[in-house]
């Protein structure tokens, strides 16, 4: 894990979802054998290019978008130190967030592992959220994500991140 990462980590807060949820163990690169068959080692999200501004653990998934050409999961993702946007946070939040879409272009294969739940759970302002990215990791061209939204491993090109408007709803 990077150091901004731990960084990050270090600062988590327990969020609604969390509290709401038993905690999932983490899937290992067994577990993506067995769905995928593929034995390459597992790379987590943030050591891919493009990835490494951003801190999807302690952000929001705002909506998961599975069609046969593509994937993709829109997310009010945790700036890092490493991101050009990064700068303190606004008054009342913990992180500096920016809404992103994570997309999985040429998509070849979607497998649910746990089947896409989008149970919403709404913040204060009226927000609707889905729980967070729990872990992220790839395996030659198998990306494999979950949370309390669900679990997949989506065999595609490498996946990347397009920075959305810059509102946060946060």
């Amino acid at each position: 894990m990077s150091t901004e990462c731990w960084e990050a980590a270090r600062l988590i807060r327990p969020s609604v979802s969390d509290l709401r949820s038993r905690p999932k163990a983490i899937p290992s690169a067994r577990s993506l054998h067995r769905v995928t068959g593929s034995s390459v080692d597992e790379v987590p999200y943030h050591e891919l290019p493009g990835f490494e501004g951003y801190y999807f653990e302690d952000g929001w998934v705002l909506g998961v978008y599975p069609s046969d050409r593509q994937f993709v999961v829109e997310i009010e993702a945790v700036l890092t130190r490493r991101h050009p946007e990064f700068g303190p946070p606004k008054p009342g939040e913990m992180y500096r967030y920016r809404r992103v879409a994570v997309r999985f272009p040429n998509v070849r294969r979607t497998d649910w592992i746990e089947p896409l739940t989008l149970r919403g759970n709404q913040d204060p302002d009226g927000w609707i959220d889905y729980g967070n990215i729990d872990f992220f990791t790839r395996a030659g061209d198998v990306s494999h994500l979950g949370g309390e939204w669900g679990e997949v491993a989506v065999t595609s090109d490498l996946p990347l991140v397009d920075l959305l408007d810059s509102a946060s709803h946060h």
